[in-house]
This record gives structure tokens, sequence and C-alpha cells, in this order.
């Protein structure tokens, strides 16, 4: 199994262990005390499959037609509001902007072709999943620089992408059980049973659950969006901290 990013745990690990100390009298005595032996897991996000991705962009379909049916703004609809009918962006930006859109919407529609024989297809489908990925981040960079990106915060798009990066971390998340062995962290159940898995984690009481998800989640968004693809890329944003706003903090 081909890995992402992998990173060490440490874990509290309380045991009943024989020490000798003094009584009143000054003689030793041996007695039972609950000491700390730190023990370390490893845990790690798989390189997603043809099959995981092709179902990540389908759950992420599902999701932005779910939220134009509720009647949440899609991105395009968001910028023929805010940007076509005034412009918050620079003339340059929005151009840039309006051609990464149209050239996603015309990757999206030949993908949507390519997945009606996924076998057949499948090069071209890695191939222009990759491109739309970095169609994604280019999009992503400009709206950070210009600091609009807060515009699209509660499009369709926004909400698929945040719910796609749970999905996909639910699916990708495994612990090294070591000697090639690998442990899924939200089970090998359904879809609904590793959401409901996720659930109870983000609101237990277990702060080493609760930091792990977190961390899980935070190397998928890394990856998801394009900022890290390979181990030394999440060491070096995770070293400078660059990732703090995205990183959730732990219970305490």
């Amino acid at each position: 199994m081909k890995k992402i990013y992998e990173f060490e745990v440490s874990k509290d690990n309380f045991i009943d262990q024989e020490v000798v100390k003094q009584d009143a009298e000054g003689k030793d005595i041996r007695v039972l005390e609950k000491v700390n032996k730190p023990i370390t897991k490893t845990y790690f996000i798989a390189k997603p499959t043809f099959s995981i991705r092709q179902s990540a962009n389908l759950y992420f379909e599902g999701v932005v037609a779910e939220c134009i049916k509720r009647g949440i703004f899609s991105s395009i609809q968001l910028r023929k509001r805010f940007v076509d009918d005034g412009g918050i962006l620079s003339q340059e930006e929005q151009k840039k902007h309006n051609n990464l859109l149209e050239q996603f919407w015309v990757k999206k529609s030949e993908l949507n072709k390519l997945n009606e024989d996924i076998i057949i297809n499948k090069e071209k489908i890695e191939k222009i999943t990759e491109e739309i990925d970095q169609i994604l981040s280019e999009l992503q960079v400009i709206e950070e620089k210009s600091g609009n990106h807060l515009v699209g915060q509660h499009t369709a798009e926004k909400i698929a992408s945040d719910r796609t990066v749970i999905w996909l971390t639910i699916y990708l998340s495994y612990q090294d059980l070591g000697n090639n062995k690998y442990e899924p962290v939200f089970g090998n159940g359904t879809e609904e049973d590793r959401f409901k898995k996720y659930e109870d984690i983000d609101s237990n009481e277990d702060s080493f659950e609760f930091e792990l998800v977190q961390k899980l989640l935070l190397a998928t968004t890394l990856w998801y969006f394009g900022k890290a693809v390979k181990q030394e890329d999440f060491d070096k944003i995770l070293k400078q901290g660059a990732a703090k706003d995205i990183f959730k903090q732990p219970k305490e």
C-alpha cells in the first residue's frame, strides 16, 4: 500500500508498577504506583486508488447537486452575482479566474463523459483528474492572494469540498501495525458506518483520538487542495506552521 503521509503519535499508557518508597520510619517499602509508559503508534494517509478517486468525485458531485437543490449558490452563480456585477477582483485577477473556471467546467464535462466507460478510459480519467486538481489549486491561490477567498466559503462547491475531505479521510486513514499489516482507523464497514465512527470520535472526550482525527483531516486537506503530495511536502508545511489555519485545536 502506497502512502501519502506518515506520522507517529505518542499515547499515554498508565500501568501499575512496583516502586520502592520509604515509610514514616524511613524503611523501604514496595508499593504499586501508576506510571506512564507512553507508547508510539504510526498512522498514515494512503494514496487513493483509482476507484477511490472516482468514488470521491461522484460523492463531490452528489453534494454539489444536493446543495444547489437546497438553494445554495454554486461558485459560478456567486461570481455572476458578486464579481461580474461590479467586481471584487482586479480585472487581471478576474480574467484569469474566469479562464480557470471555464477550464474547470470544460474538464469536468470531459470527465463525466469518460466516466461512462471507466475501464477503457482509465488512463485518460487519471490524467484529466490531475489537471482538474491543478486548476482547483490555481483558483485557490488567486483567491487567497487577492483576499477574496471568503466569497466562496459558502458555495455548493466549498461545502462539497469540505465534505469530500472528510469522506476521503475515513477511507484513506490507517494505522501501521508493522510487518506490512494495516488497520483502517474508521473500520471496514459501509460509508454510513465509517461516518458514524468519525462523528463518535469527533464528539467524545478522548483527547488522543480527537487530535489524531484532526491530524488525519489536516493531511488529507493539504493533499486534496494540492498543497502537499509527498512526505517531504507535509513535513515542511507542518514544521513551518503554515497549516495552522486549517488545523483545529485539540480538545483539552
